[in-house]
């Protein structure tokens, strides 16, 4: 509710995930405020309600892949699989996902940089918008996310510890 509550009482875009199964749940935040529902684990366990939530909803729909050497994790980052992380985005693509937020676990809350090398793979694999999570520290990494051609970046511990200014990094892009 926290989630609906910021969406509908600010002017910010407020994107979700994580837990989320059924349809009932997507329909829940589409129709309350929610900009993007972000569906994870689900999109390799049940890919067919990722298939329908598109058809359903369309752009509001997003799929973050989250790997570990380049195999997918899910529940979580507690269970491992043997998809790689490129298969499973192409398969997404395939169902008419637009966006996908990829996380090298490894890299996230680390501050040791991104993976630039599996994010460029990533996106000159497939057509969709991809969102780069795990390891942003700077400006640098902004400056190189952007020269890549990525879409986006996830800036968590490099705000809260102050090595990335947030205004910047907004210029820096637009």
């Amino acid at each position: 509710q926290v989630f609906v509550d910021v969406a509908n009482q600010t002017s910010l875009k407020v994107e979700l995930g994580g837990g989320i199964r059924t349809m009932q749940d997507i329909d829940y935040y589409a129709n309350n405020g929610i900009s993007r529902v972000i569906l994870g684990s689900v999109a390799l366990k049940n890919p067919a309600l990722v298939k329908e939530a598109v058809k359903e909803f369309g752009d509001l729909i997003a799929v973050g892949i989250d790997a570990k050497n380049g195999l997918v994790a899910t529940e979580g980052w507690t269970e491992d699989s043997d998809t790689f992380y490129i298969d499973l985005a192409r398969q997404m693509e395939d169902m008419g996902v637009k966006t996908i937020i990829y996380t090298d676990i490894s890299k996230d809350g680390t501050l040791a940089g991104p993976n630039i090398e599996q994010l460029t793979a990533l996106n000159k694999a497939v057509s969709c918008d991809i969102t780069a999570s795990g390891g942003v520290t700077n400006i640098d990494d902004i400056i190189a996310l952007n020269d890549k051609g990525l879409y986006g970046a996830i800036c968590g511990k490099s705000i809260y510890k102050g090595t990335l200014d947030l205004k910047q990094a907004v210029e820096v892009c637009k």
